[in-house]
């Protein structure tokens, strides 16, 4: 998206009401509220939405849900069935004429998430937060435009998400200091939350649970019970000590999806099938908040977001925000949304990386790949 003045912008818009007015909506029907999460609800979490399909979520939403949220695969799976062909035909041309460059698939891409976010907004009368799918690499200013294009679309129906790296973090700080309130994610533990909160001044930190389950029982390293609720309640923790501390404002959100466990014991221990596997693979960094880290983070914060620069983020925070490499990136690719442990066994072992470090990028590495499947199915739609 290289056109970012005010005449484009408008016309730009414009596709977007358009385009929404071609959907018709209705409110849902308030459902009965069920006790499926009222202990996680008890517990002082605030409860995001992993949005499916449309009737998906319906059939998941509970009054205890404060928020969906929208991942670049859920349009992707709506382009593939057709269900935007008409606003695609409609908008294809406009921007052409616009003046849209080269990546009219990017723009497409970018509108269709918006209109669906919108939708999704108007269906069930709440917030939707719209995860940004990862730019260009330490291109801070990329990140902040195509937040605040969102944001001006949506008003107060959209939460923009920024992804949760090092120019993530100086991103959503930039966002903040000029009044905005970003969410950062995905967050697996109470460090990536201290720094969340503390450098990145996000409004929310985005706590998927469906992951810290999977990571252990795709991994052979138990059931997973315990693990998100453990990982949760102490990013809860650390965030609201830090809140006392007038340090923050930030607040968790977790978010569940269908194979979420909404009856999970809070205080329930995890269980390994090896005693020595969370040493291994650094298990302890989904629930821990090493007093070294939480006052890097500080230092980081007392600095002037406008001069952090991603590589002193990496170097102030090497187990947190690790530099990957292309070999990195091409393994977490072939990974997917889950890492495979064995095969970070020795830098994990050696706490080169930690285990959230490398879910985040996992997590980040599989949206990115989610949103070229997007831009390739918009091209296919086109012709």
């Amino acid at each position: 998206m290289a056109r970012n003045d005010r005449k484009w912008l408008q016309s730009v818009h414009q596709v977007v009401l358009d385009g929404l007015a071609r959907f018709d909506e209705q409110p849902l029907q308030a459902p009965q509220p069920r006790p499926t999460w009222r202990r996680l609800r008890a517990a002082g979490s605030r409860l995001w939405l992993a949005a499916g399909g449309m009737d998906e979520a319906a059939a998941l939403w509970d009054p205890a849900f404060e928020a969906l949220t929208v991942t670049p695969g859920l349009p992707a799976d709506e382009v593939r069935r057709g269900a935007y062909d008409a606003f695609l035909r409609d908008a294809a041309p406009r921007l052409r004429a616009a003046g849209t460059g080269e990546d009219l698939a990017g723009e497409l891409a970018f509108l269709v998430t918006a209109v669906h976010a919108l939708r999704l907004a108007r269906r069930f009368g709440a917030p939707v937060a719209v995860e940004l799918s990862p730019g260009p690499p330490d291109d801070a200013a990329s990140l902040v435009a195509r937040a605040r294009r969102l944001a001006a679309l949506g008003a107060e129906r959209l939460i923009v998400t920024v992804p949760l790296s090092a120019v993530g973090l100086i991103a959503c700080g930039r966002l903040a200091a000029a009044g905005s309130a970003p969410a950062l994610g995905p967050c697996h533990s109470p460090r990536q939350a201290a720094a969340a909160a503390l450098v990145g001044r996000a409004s929310y930190v985005e706590v998927p649970l469906a992951p810290l389950r999977r990571v252990a029982v795709d991994n052979g390293l138990g059931d997973g019970r315990g693990v998100d609720r453990k990982a949760l309640a102490a990013i809860r923790d650390a965030l609201r000590a830090l809140r006392d501390q007038d340090a923050t404002a930030t607040l968790e959100a977790a978010v569940l999806a269908a194979e979420t466990d909404g009856d999970g014991d809070e205080t329930a221990e995890p269980r390994w099938t090896r005693p020595d596997d969370p040493d291994v693979y650094g298990l302890d960094t989904l629930w821990t908040l090493p007093p070294a880290l939480l006052d890097a983070a500080r230092r980081l914060a007392e600095q002037d977001i406008r001069h952090l620069t991603p590589r002193l983020l990496r170097e102030s925070l090497p187990d947190l925000l690790p530099a990957w490499n292309g070999d990195d990136r091409a393994r977490a690719r072939a990974n997917g949304p889950i890492p495979v442990l064995s095969a970070w066994r020795y830098r994990l072992a050696a706490r080169r990386i930690g285990l959230d470090a490398l879910m985040t990028f996992s997590a980040l590495t599989t949206a990115r790949k989610q949103r070229e499947d997007l831009d390739q199915s918009i091209r296919q739609r086109l012709h």
